[in-house]
């Protein structure tokens, strides 16, 4: 009974032990916790492009069922050749240029908390550099206009974002016909006129290296013109003259509001008879001579291309032909004579009033003063006219009678004194000049350009001096000598060799300056010393003495035994009376 007992209380507890031990070994075999891999996704922007593309790769569209989107990362291999080009990262965005075309499977993984990782690949196609149409632009100078405007057109503000303006090309097509009026070009301006009024649609076209093509189109506002006359105007030259003088008519100084003056229209009247000598031209110079004298209503008609006419009308004096041969006849007027800052002989600049006066055109030759010489002789009032006795001399005397040297006939007379200067110039009807009427004369007179020596600024155009003065047909000294007159440039009065050549005589004494100068033309004879002036340089001179302005002296007689005046001769001057 006893032992019944114990087992009874030993039985229950085993089972309860059993029971609780194979509930242990059962829920051994229940589920374990599962990290599941990441979801890789990314997004390429823009999904294709070209080697200039910077792509945006974004994986924020990733995700985790375990780890947030910020505890994943990331790592990608643009070009999926199996190197990643980037380290595992938090960071979801990259960014990536490729260096040529092609289509790469960029991959993408993701890795999370628990060492998970996934991968997702994409295509990405890249393409050659595009090429972006230029943008085409320009402006128009002045936006609007009349049908005598010229507008300029610049498109110089167009561009392109591979090319540079230089390498653009442009044409444009003024009036929107549709035919372009330039050719391509890399020169960005033109200018055009219109013939018609109207609002012209003007097209510009711009073309790239890669042949694209952009276009602008402008509005052109043209206008109908008022058109007004044109202002008649003209010059004569000379204003007064001889039968023999040809006078320059000359319409170049006419104008128009809308034309310019080269378009203009003239015709002259030169004797107005009412009957028109020239036709319409639009050339502005004309010359003329008048075969009676008279004075004359000279008669311009100028026409725009409006046609509309002005007119003007100039009287000219034509007087009888009193000129002597060879004589150039020199308007009188106001000048400044001398030079300020050379030589204190040239100063004071004072000025002078002249009256109208002829002058000889040429120096007096050897064959002219021979002929005075046989008619009056060597000697006046005791003074020699001529160093015959220098063998340089072109003049000789044999039985008392006086020739020129053969060939020397047309050259200037030299070894000539003062006063076989005078006496030759009052022997033929004239006298010496005044030492203003010749730098008047010099210098040009009333048609003077302001130059410094005779005719020129170029001294060799115009002047045998001692750079150019060589002539192996008359040694003189060193082989320079004295040329034929008239072989050079005339001045602006058509007369010859007043610079170079030979000095030439002038009546007045000689002052050291020119305070107390006649102002009226005259010569200076009252004061002064002994020697007379000579003026305009030689063949011997140097460049400086043959300025219109330069001033020498020299004693007037001739000494046969002294080696002198091989370099001075004259010309005349004859009074109008």
């Amino acid at each position: 009974m006893k032992k019944i007992k114990i087992l009874s209380l030993v039985l229950p507890g085993l089972i309860a032990v059993m029971l609780f031990a194979g509930c242990g070994k059962d829920s051994s075999t229940g589920p374990e916790n599962i990290n599941n891999a990441p979801i890789p996704n990314f997004t390429v922007t823009p999904d294709s492009g070209t080697v200039n593309t910077e792509f945006i790769f974004d994986a924020s569209s990733s995700s985790d069922a375990e780890d947030s989107l910020s505890a994943l990362k990331v790592r990608f291999d643009f070009d999926g050749d199996g190197n990643f080009d980037t380290d595992w990262n938090a960071e979801k965005t990259a960014t990536h240029k490729y260096e040529s075309a092609g289509t790469y499977n960029a991959k993408l993984e993701v890795k999370d908390s628990g060492d998970s990782v996934s991968e997702k690949i994409k295509a990405v196609v890249v393409n050659e550099t595009s090429n972006i149409a230029p943008t085409a632009d320009f402006t128009v100078n002045p936006e609007s206009g009349d049908i005598n405007t010229e507008f300029t057109f610049d498109a110089s503000s167009s561009s392109d974002v591979e090319d540079s303006l230089s390498a653009l090309k442009v044409r444009f097509d003024f009036d929107g016909d549709g035919n372009f009026d330039t050719d391509w070009t890399a020169e960005k301006t033109a200018t055009h006129k219109y013939d018609s009024a109207g609002t012209y649609n003007a097209k510009l076209e711009v073309k790239d290296s890669g042949d694209s093509i952009s276009e602008k189109i402008k509005a052109v506002v043209v206008n109908e013109i008022s058109n007004t006359a044109p202002t008649a105007d003209f010059t004569v030259n000379p204003e007064s003259g001889n039968v023999n003088t040809e006078f320059t008519f000359d319409a170049s100084s006419s104008f128009d509001a809308e034309d310019e003056t080269d378009d203009l229209q003239v015709r002259f009247d030169f004797d107005g008879d009412g009957n028109f000598d020239t036709d319409w031209t639009a050339d502005k110079i004309f010359n003329h001579n008048y075969s009676s004298p008279a004075t004359y209503s000279v008669k311009l008609e100028v026409k725009d291309s409006g046609d509309l006419v002005s007119e003007t009308v100039k009287e000219v004096p034509v007087s009888e032909n009193n000129t002597p041969e060879n004589m150039i006849f020199v308007e009188g007027g106001s000048f400044e004579m001398g030079f300020a800052g050379f030589s204190f002989d040239e100063e004071p600049v004072h000025t002078v009033n002249l009256q109208d006066f002829y002058i000889g055109k040429y120096e007096v030759t050897n064959a002219e003063y021979v002929v005075f010489l046989n008619d009056q002789g060597n000697q006046v009032n005791g003074q020699y006219c001529l160093n015959t006795e220098d063998d340089r001399c072109h003049i000789y005397e044999e039985n008392g009678q006086f020739t020129v040297k053969e060939g020397k006939e047309n050259y200037p007379v030299i070894f000539v004194s003062w006063y076989g200067a005078k006496a030759y110039a009052e022997w033929i009807g004239g006298r010496l000049p005044s030492e203003s009427e010749w730098e008047y004369a010099a210098r040009g007179g009333s048609q003077s350009q302001g130059y410094t020596y005779s005719g020129s600024n170029n001294l060799t155009d115009v002047a045998w001096y001692y750079d150019n003065s060589f002539n192996s047909d008359n040694n003189l000294e060193d082989g320079r000598g004295t040329h034929p007159v008239g072989e050079l440039a005339e001045n602006e009065l058509g007369i010859c060799d007043m610079s170079g050549n030979v000095w030439e005589w002038c009546e007045d004494k000689w002052h050291n300056d020119y305070n107390g100068a006649p102002s009226d033309g005259s010569a200076w004879i009252e004061g002064g010393s002994d020697p007379r002036i000579i003026r305009g340089g030689s063949w011997g001179a140097f460049s400086s003495m043959c300025r219109v302005f330069y001033r020498a002296g020299f004693y007037p007689e001739v000494n046969p035994d002294a080696n002198s005046f091989h370099d001075y001769g004259f010309r005349i001057v004859i009074d109008i009376d």
